[in-house]
């Protein structure tokens, strides 16, 4: 860390480094940092900035942005994983060749839940609107709710 300027010693005598209680707080915000997978090249950029709260705050969110988009894939991962050893039986004398087809088949598992999902949330906000055509008619005596709900339906259906 000498090296690269981060920290630099307050004093050397016969080929000894001597540090200063600021140099040492310092040296643990370098090591915190690093273990957020801080480059020493942010880290020094970092040190060096006048207002370093705000990069800081920067720098973290970028860290944790990052950190989301591995975590997913890593989840992903593991549920792949898992559909295939649930489709796997511990007798299982199938060639292992066979492991694309079950891979192929978790891919498809993974496409059926996101359509099932997408087929909740219409099938949500058509429920909305049909009871809410039902209570406002109700509500206000008149059939003019439900007709516009009937015809915002129609065209909701024809679309998909």
């Amino acid at each position: 860390m000498t090296k690269r300027g981060l920290l630099k010693p307050d004093s050397v005598e016969n080929n000894r480094r001597y540090f200063s209680d600021k140099s040492k707080v310092k040296l643990e915000i370098i090591n915190v940092l690093k273990e957020m997978d801080c480059s020493l090249k942010e880290i020094k950029v970092l040190l060096e900035e006048t207002d370093s709260i705000k990069t800081l705050k920067f720098l973290l969110k970028q860290k944790e942005e990052a950190l989301e988009i591995q975590l997913a894939k890593q989840q992903e991962k593991l549920k792949q994983i898992q559909n295939l050893n649930y489709a796997i039986s511990q007798n299982s004398e199938e060639p292992l060749s066979n492991v694309l087809k079950f891979n192929d088949i978790s891919e498809r598992m993974i496409e059926m839940k996101h359509f099932r999902r997408n087929i909740m949330i219409s099938a949500g906000l058509v429920g909305i609107v049909q009871y809410g055509s039902i209570a406002a008619s109700i509500i206000k005596h008149d059939l003019k709710p439900i007709g516009i709900a009937a015809l915002f339906l129609l065209a909701y259906a024809a679309q998909g």
